[in-house]
């Protein structure tokens, strides 16, 4: 009887541990609300790269991890010093950036360890080394809270042909 007690409550756990539950109630709403600010900021920080007031490497630097995993439409994989660089030396503007489609799914109870992935459909028009385009793409950011703040672990970009960007 203590074994098959013992089987049984290794399965439930085993089950709980693998699979993920999806938060809901009014933290998870606070916490979808924090991040849909968070990703308002990021819009606003992009696009302060055609001003003279370009402050995108301030905000990428103080919400990107050290070891973020940054992947581009194009297939680039950057780390956090060359995003910060193109900023900084305005290798990198961003003249419009339309996002929508939103879905935020959150992970936890709302302190640290707690993670967010959202994704979004983006519809720019970016300039990077002197090269302008306009591009539709499905977005995929993942936010972690450490320390007491949010911070992304994870920006990944995938082209979307302009047909299935509506």
């Amino acid at each position: 009887m203590p074994r098959i007690l013992l089987f049984v409550l290794l399965v439930i756990f085993s089950v709980s541990s693998v699979r993920a539950q999806e938060a809901s109630g009014p933290t998870a709403e606070r916490v979808k609300t924090e991040i849909m600010q968070l990703e308002q900021e990021k819009i606003k920080a992009l696009l302060s790269t055609t001003s003279t007031k370009n402050y995108a490497a301030e905000w990428f630097d103080r919400v990107y991890v050290d070891d973020i995993d940054h992947s581009s439409a194009t297939g680039t994989v950057k780390d956090k010093a060359q995003l910060l660089a193109e900023f900084r030396t305005g290798n990198h503007r961003t003249y419009r950036d339309d996002q929508y489609n939103w879905h935020i799914r959150v992970y936890g109870d709302g302190n640290d360890g707690t993670t967010v992935v959202v994704n979004y459909v983006a519809s720019s028009d970016v300039e990077r080394n002197g090269h302008r385009a306009a591009n539709t793409d499905a977005c995929s950011d993942v936010f972690v809270k450490l320390n007491g703040a949010w911070r992304m672990v994870l920006h990944q970009v995938t082209p979307l042909p302009n047909a299935q960007a509506n």
